[in-house]
């Protein structure tokens, strides 16, 4: 698999798909990741960034109010992981996630979204000023709010589906895309080729896969998500702690070796939970 995902991702320039706590210091990792790329590109608007940074953390913010894996452990769900993946590709930058919500929390996050998707720029604006006067909020706090303004500031709608999986409870995936000229004004990323990409990652037992820059920068940011990752009790479990040393000893190993192009060193990374046990593959 790890050979097809390479090829397929071959003309992006980070993809990272990512299993695994969905917390706010997470979120800052991904965060300084991205604009680790970002910030080296200097084709790049100057506002783009800061739109990226938005959408990224709103994205693991809807996951966050929304999800129920960490507040209500639903054990017997055949796809019970929560799921995000940001692409950064030549023309755009596409968000991904999947989170299991409730049944009637999803029709309402439904025709939420679909309405959000049919209104005009001046439209969204409107609703958005509207809500924050006179608080018509979901019971999840500023939702709505988050999802217009991840539609404002892209001006293209949200690709979702939202998949029934047990009684009372569906799979709801979300996508977004950001465009990086002004040339793009349609999305081209599948809800299903989504679906599709999650699943195997499911049934594959991944936890994390990374295709993109291996500077020293970027590999602390790996670093630093793993090692929260792998934390119990604030201490690091034996076999954890040289699970991490190879993964350093691996990306070390990519950053000295790996040939840069354009100020990059490209190389894949991924790890897979089999039976208990951490499993690395890097290329």
């Amino acid at each position: 698999m790890m050979y097809s995902f390479y090829k397929e991702a071959e003309n992006e320039k980070i993809t990272l798909a990512y299993f695994g706590i969905f917390s706010n210091r997470i979120t800052r990792l991904l965060v300084d990741l991205s604009e680790n790329y970002l910030n080296k590109n200097k084709a790049l608007k100057k506002n783009l960034s800061k739109k990226a940074s938005f959408l990224l953390i709103e994205s693991f913010q809807n996951i966050i109010k929304h999800g129920l894996i960490e507040k209500e452990p639903v054990s017997d769900l055949q796809y019970n992981k929560e799921f995000f993946q940001i692409k950064i590709l030549t023309d755009r930058i596409i968000f991904s996630s999947a989170n299991i919500v409730k049944s009637d929390q999803a029709e309402d996050l439904s025709e939420k979204i679909s309405k959000i998707n049919s209104l005009t720029k001046e439209e969204l604006r409107y609703l958005r000023n509207n809500i924050l006067q006179h608080g018509e909020l979901s019971d999840k706090g500023g939702a709505g709010i988050g999802l217009i303004e991840m539609v404002r500031k892209t001006a293209l709608p949200l690709q979702f589906k939202i998949k029934y999986i047990k009684q009372g409870y569906h799979l709801l995936f979300l996508s977004i895309e950001l465009p990086i000229n002004e040339e793009v004004n349609k999305t081209i990323m599948d809800i299903e080729q989504i679906e599709t990409k999650y699943e195997q990652f499911v049934e594959n037992n991944y936890l994390m896969i990374y295709k993109g820059d291996f500077s020293n920068d970027s590999n602390q940011k790996i670093i630093e998500m793993l090692e929260h990752n792998f934390l119990s009790n604030k201490t690091l479990q034996y076999q954890k702690t040289k699970n991490i040393i190879s993964i350093i000893e691996l990306l070390q190993n990519v950053s000295k070796h790996g040939q840069e192009i354009n100020g990059l060193k490209e190389g894949v990374l991924a790890l897979i939970n089999k039976n208990n046990e951490i499993f690395i593959d890097c290329n």
